[in-house]
């Protein structure tokens, strides 16, 4: 069977330990709080069709002199170079396909994007290039002039691209020296942090990127969107009982808002996901 029309919910291949670890995170979050029990049943199907497609390992797509020249210019790594990083059009195109029939049960738009990829209409690589070379409005005016919501097709791509580029972004860590990257968006891809870990014993501030799954220091006291660092400007804001836990950073700077993950280990790249669903109550607390 050609990768182009791979289907992981046609055999059972041995999920990887980062995605059964995740799959079991959901299983108890479904059980401690029912409520989310219908969203984390979708999100278990999406990450085995994700993570089920087979991913080959991505080549650095430039000298590490020059990513570290990069990185020290406040240039992400995905646009440092003669060209982009290289990824596997026909695995994109795959995992594609499997979020989308993932999808359709819950989002009857998905079946219309399903047959856009199928038909060639929609092209996920060129998507790919134009999200990663900060041109989102792109992937949204094509997805709208075709009838499909932005949104779904913004979570479609991330998702298809994420097995990918996480993979890319452990590859990249070793290269990068500890402290050169101080900015606050990622120093792959150049995205915002879609949350903040406080890692390890010492609660060590790590910010993560949504996209990616990169991971950079961060610090407590200062705001990854504007740079603020007055304390009096930055606090917090949590659900009763969670403090220890879950928590929202706020800056009054610039009105920014960052969700805290207490966390022993980093993250992996699909428990982002799981932990996105399991913060969802956060959202409440904005305003």
């Amino acid at each position: 069977m050609a990768l182009r029309d791979w289907n992981p919910f046609a055999r059972d291949p041995a999920p990887p330990p980062e995605l059964s670890a995740a799959l079991a995170d959901l299983s108890r979050l479904a059980d401690t709080r029912p409520e989310l029990a219908p969203a984390a049943r979708t999100l278990a199907d999406v990450l085995r069709a994700a993570f089920l497609v087979p991913t080959s390992e991505p080549p650095v797509h430039a000298d590490p002199d020059l990513l570290v020249a990069a990185w020290r210019a406040g240039v992400p790594a995905f646009r440092a170079g003669d060209a982009p990083p290289a990824w596997n059009a026909d695995e994109l195109r795959a995992r594609g396909l499997a979020v989308c029939a993932a999808l359709v049960g819950t989002n009857p738009k998905a079946a219309d994007l399903l047959q856009t990829v199928r038909k060639g209409t929609v092209d996920l690589h060129a998507w790919a290039v134009d999200s990663l070379a900060d041109r989102p409005e792109s992937v949204a005016d094509r997805a709208q002039a075709l009838g499909i919501p932005p949104g779904l097709a913004r979570s479609v791509l991330r998702l298809a691209l994420l097995p990918s580029l996480s993979r890319f972004s452990s590859r990249l860590a070793p290269l990068r020296p500890e402290g050169l990257w101080t900015r606050g968006d990622c120093p792959n891809c150049g995205g915002p942090p879609s949350l903040a870990e406080s890692r390890g014993l010492d609660q060590r501030r790590f910010w993560r990127c949504g996209l990616c799954a990169a991971d950079w220091g961060g610090e407590r006291l200062r705001c990854p969107f504007c740079g603020e660092t007055d304390h009096r400007r930055l606090d917090y804001r949590f659900a009763e009982g969670e403090q220890d836990r879950y928590r929202l950073s706020r800056c009054e700077s610039c009105g920014g808002q960052l969700k805290v993950v207490s966390t022993l280990a980093p993250i992996s790249a699909p428990g982002l996901l799981v932990v996105e669903l399991a913060t969802v109550h956060l959202d409440l607390l904005i305003g």
